[in-house]
């Protein structure tokens, strides 16, 4: 496979794929493409009646909180209207859902542990903050850390 990258000077970005059949690597390409532009939008997000603009690639863990959802970041938590089925629809796949009322940031998991009855818990560097994780989830936010990350 040959990376090539062609400077030009068109109004828009644009990456083009070239390959003769479409494959797994073709479909995980995109699918990188897509969250990483995502990732660098930010989202209006509420905490002590000011509204805050945060970027998405800052926060951990979206969870529901009565009628409302909380946005964890390391330092704060933010409020938001939207619920967590809005917000898988807006961000992109390395927000992965673990509970019904919960959507992690897989880039932000630092490590992951499971219980005896089959749920866990995520956890995430640089903070004491965790999210519950549902066994019926957990296998799930377990592959897409895979997916998503570079093994060595």
């Amino acid at each position: 496979m040959k990376l090539r990258i062609e400077i030009s000077d068109v109004s828009e970005e644009e990456v083009v794929i070239r390959c003769r059949e479409r494959t797994d690597i073709t479909d995980k390409l995109v699918a990188a493409f897509s969250d990483i532009s995502r990732l660098d939008t930010t989202l209006a997000l509420t905490s002590e009646e000011k509204e805050h603009f945060v970027p998405v690639r800052q926060i951990l863990f979206f969870e529901s909180a009565g009628k409302k959802v909380a946005a964890h970041t390391q330092e704060k938590c933010y409020f938001t209207d939207k619920r967590l089925y809005e917000l898988e629809k807006i961000l992109g796949r390395t927000f992965v859902r673990v509970s019904k009322y919960c959507i992690v940031n897989s880039e932000k998991v630092s490590s992951i542990s499971k219980g005896v009855t089959g749920s866990g818990e995520a956890f995430f560097d640089g903070t004491d903050k965790s999210a519950y994780i549902s066994r019926a989830y957990y296998a799930v936010l377990k592959q897409i850390i895979y997916e998503t990350r570079i093994k060595t």
